[in-house]
């Protein structure tokens, strides 16, 4: 019988040196590939067809709210500049303040 645990469940205070303690401090975003079904006009002979693209998602770490999402065609940093300008827009972050970001530094993100 295995009396400990293989792993150590870690807490997102455990990740940070500086740990998020009040809300817009860190945002976390990363693009996913969701199935999106494709209406087109039945005369064309074509029903609901699938296609890739990819969500992009900006939520607040501290309480997973979030701010602002967009589906788009690939993953380029003009996506992700959009994104994080509407999600500054519906923060209340006064002028000047900027989050902490966490990323996995994919192409779009480091990209100029």
């Amino acid at each position: 019988m295995i009396t400990t645990p293989a792993y150590r469940l870690m807490e997102a205070t455990d990740q940070f040196y500086n740990p998020t303690t009040a809300p817009n401090q860190l945002w976390q975003t990363d693009f996913t590939a969701p199935a999106v079904p494709v209406f087109q006009d039945p005369g064309a002979g074509v029903g609901i067809i699938s296609r890739q693209c990819w969500m992009i998602t900006a939520p607040a770490a501290l309480s997973r709210y979030i701010l602002a999402w967009e589906l788009c065609p690939g993953m380029q940093a003009t996506d992700v500049e959009r994104t994080m300008q509407a999600a500054l827009k519906v923060s209340s972050l006064k002028s000047g303040q900027r989050p902490r970001m966490l990323s996995d530094n994919g192409s779009a993100y480091v990209s100029r």
